[in-house]
């Protein structure tokens, strides 16, 4: 009789190590998930074998694979043992249960630890002892009106506006020349938002002009908080002239900071072209604003990455950026409306692709951080089947920015695991 494991086993693809999705049948009687073996044909060609009994794959159109029958014994299995995923935790493949904050799974071993982690960051976020006793008053009193993640957003917007705010007048001691005694006038602290930058001024740009200066014109170019190394510049070319590419530096390098100088710079360009043509009603419908997004694999870097832009965006960034909560769903559609670059978990993006609340073809530039991932069944690599879907059906696709540390392998076949993330990534 069969263990509990050996039948856990069996929902489990061999290609992804996750549970099966859209499951075909191969020749060899042996299940692999749709997608999974989509990846095999496509980066194998002639050479595609079983990924668990390793025997050469005979058709290479995936149309002729057939999904497994409600009656295969598979299928049962998979409709009844509804809860067995590989944990994203531990990895181990059991019986999970899904956290309600990012919608992972996790293994009941894994489970309070995980929840603890997002406890410690709501803490973290929600502090609001910095604020004087009027301005928690204010915020405490907002509490009834917002969701638990509404406040959240809101006790950081609120910081982000008084650390960036500028105070016009402060606290003076003016003297009485008449008995000689000193009074203090406190008058009221009026806090101003900076200047909204007109770009119509702005010189105008080409990417020769980034990647032929000095550090600090560049800084002056593009309106930076920084002043950019000119080994970042150099990373920056290829993205600058529009083309994608994979930048790969060591962890403290910039790789952020290079991704937004190649998103400001393609940002500038479609802000002046938007200036250049309001008077013309018809070419105006044609040019709409950049738009990018820049994806993570896990929910505490999108804050993190969202910080670092500001030092890219200084004018007006609360205006400019967004971070993706777990609410907002059919919202997004107005949040796209209202902002230009959003940051968003891997996982997340897709979802509101594949619900149809976002639209692939409606961005410019999509930024991937930790991209050596790309392989197999992970959302990075499912986001970018739809990328080469909608290329070969001559959509406009967006402009693909790809990150990491450790693009390397220790196996045997490195060169052409290599070739084929970029293949995936479609950076060769």
């Amino acid at each position: 009789m069969e263990t509990s494991h050996q039948i856990y086993q069996s929902l489990r693809c061999q290609k992804c190590e996750r549970r099966l999705k859209n499951p075909l049948e191969l020749k060899c009687k042996h299940v692999i998930c749709r997608d999974c073996l989509e990846t095999v044909l496509r980066n194998h060609r002639t050479n595609a074998r079983c990924p668990s009994c390793n025997r050469p794959l005979s058709d290479y159109q995936i149309e002729n694979y057939t999904y497994l029958q409600p009656n295969h014994y598979i299928s049962r299995l998979l409709s009844t043992f509804t809860d067995v995923n590989q944990c994203e935790t531990c990895n181990q493949f059991t019986t999970v249960k899904q956290c309600s904050q990012c919608s992972s799974d996790q293994c009941d071993a894994c489970y309070d630890k995980h929840i603890e982690t997002h406890n410690q960051i709501k803490k973290q976020s929600n502090k609001i002892s910095n604020f004087s006793k009027e301005e928690n008053e204010i915020l405490e009193s907002m509490k009834s009106y917002l969701n638990e993640k509404e406040f959240e957003d809101f006790i950081q917007t609120a910081r982000d506006y008084l650390e960036n705010a500028i105070i016009k007048e402060d606290r003076t001691i003016i003297s009485n020349e008449k008995n000689g005694s000193t009074t203090n006038n406190e008058k009221n602290l009026i806090w101003l938002e900076p200047g909204i930058y007109d770009w119509s001024k702005h010189q105008k740009l080409t990417e020769y002009d980034i990647i032929n200066n000095k550090p600090e014109r560049v800084q002056q170019l593009l309106r930076l908080d920084f002043i950019p190394r000119p080994y970042q510049i150099r990373m920056a070319r290829t993205g600058l002239k529009k083309e994608n590419s994979v930048i790969c530096l060591q962890t403290g390098a910039g790789k952020t900071f290079i991704a937004g100088m190649v998103a400001k710079f393609l940002y500038i360009l479609s802000f002046q072209k938007l200036n250049n043509t309001s008077a013309s009603a018809t070419s105006s419908n044609a040019i709409r604003r950049f738009k990018a997004v820049f994806l993570v694999p896990i929910k505490a870097l999108v804050a993190q990455q969202c910080a670092a832009f500001r030092k890219v965006f200084i004018d007006q960034p609360d205006s400019i950026l967004k971070s993706i909560d777990n609410q907002a769903g059919e919202r997004f559609k107005d949040l796209y409306q209202q902002f230009d670059i959003f940051f968003s978990t891997v996982q997340k993006f897709v979802n509101f692709i594949e619900a149809k609340h976002a639209d692939l073809t409606k961005f410019d530039l999509i930024i991937i951080d930790e991209c050596h991932h790309c392989y197999d069944n992970h959302p990075i690599n499912s986001l970018m089947r739809q990328y080469h879907r909608l290329k070969l059906s001559n959509c406009h696709v967006p402009q693909i920015i790809a990150l990491t540390a450790s693009i390397g392998t220790n196996e045997k076949n490195a060169f052409y695991r290599l070739v084929h993330l970029c293949a995936n990534l479609d950076c060769l």
